[in-house]
């Protein structure tokens, strides 16, 4: 499922602090991105079994989106989300 969406900067900023970590350009560029979470895939996601509540961010910010909250509910329909 592809989707057209800005990323935020935090994916630059992630690059940044793992290349001064030490990481390597290959174990940066072979981290997975993720869909609505990054280094997550929503197939992974959609098979979770247990119960999950989603926080959202109040206020909504760059790095933590409403519509990262409302991907996960779609992803886990019988997820519960709490008061931000």
């Amino acid at each position: 499922m592809a989707r057209n969406r800005r990323r935020p900067r935090s994916g630059l900023r992630t690059r940044i602090g793992l290349t001064n970590l030490g990481a390597s350009d290959q174990i940066i560029r072979d981290l997975p991105d993720g869909q609505t979470l990054r280094a997550v895939t929503d197939t992974e996601l959609a098979t979770l079994k247990m119960p999950v509540s989603v926080l959202p961010s109040v206020p909504e910010n760059p790095f933590h989106r409403r519509q990262t909250v409302d991907g996960l509910r779609r992803l886990l329909p019988d997820s519960e989300e709490l008061p931000g």
